[in-house]
């Protein structure tokens, strides 16, 4: 469609010209805004991102998952079932996760991630419940919230609790 354009480009035409010439702005403006509609904002996918860094989050989550011990009611059993997974493997040095590990915390954006053609991908799955078990502590970075816990109690927060693991 644009190939004038790019001709007169080329030829070092005057491209001002050259769209008046050939569509007239107005058509060109109603162009480039469909264009622009149809194609919609560039929205980045945290979900890959994390993911594009997992080496990064493994070189420190197995000491923030050791250093913690994750509690709560029925509605996160499964998140810390799969913490647990997670911190066993971490412990065992095994690279793959047992046949049957907890999926009910994990939401629906992050299925085409973490269950691939039936199988659960670790490191999808691995990255996808520290980001649940930040969601129990409203969404903030885990880090974060895990460096102002408090020595003398255990604070409550959402439905998860936290308790220090304090060396013997």
């Amino acid at each position: 469609m644009c190939d004038w354009l790019i001709a007169a480009r080329d030829a070092n035409d005057d491209l001002e010209e050259a769209i008046e010439l050939h569509m007239g702005w107005g058509r060109y403006i109603r162009v480039v805004n469909d264009a622009e509609a149809a194609v919609g904002p560039e929205v980045p996918d945290t979900k890959a991102e994390l993911l594009s860094r997992y080496s990064t989050i493994r070189q420190f989550a197995p000491a923030i998952l050791d250093a913690f011990q994750f509690r709560g009611g029925q509605t996160v059993a499964g998140l810390r079932h799969a913490i647990e997974s997670v911190r066993e493997l971490n412990h065992t040095g095994r690279r793959t996760l047992p046949a049957q590990v907890p999926t009910g915390f994990i939401r629906r954006s992050w299925r085409p991630f973490v269950l691939r053609h039936g199988v659960v991908d670790r490191c999808a799955y691995e990255v996808c419940a520290r980001s649940a078990l930040e969601r129990t502590f409203g969404g903030k970075d885990l880090v974060d919230v895990l460096m102002k816990v408090p020595c003398r109690g255990p604070p409550i927060v959402g439905a998860c609790c936290v308790n220090p693991r304090l060396p013997d």
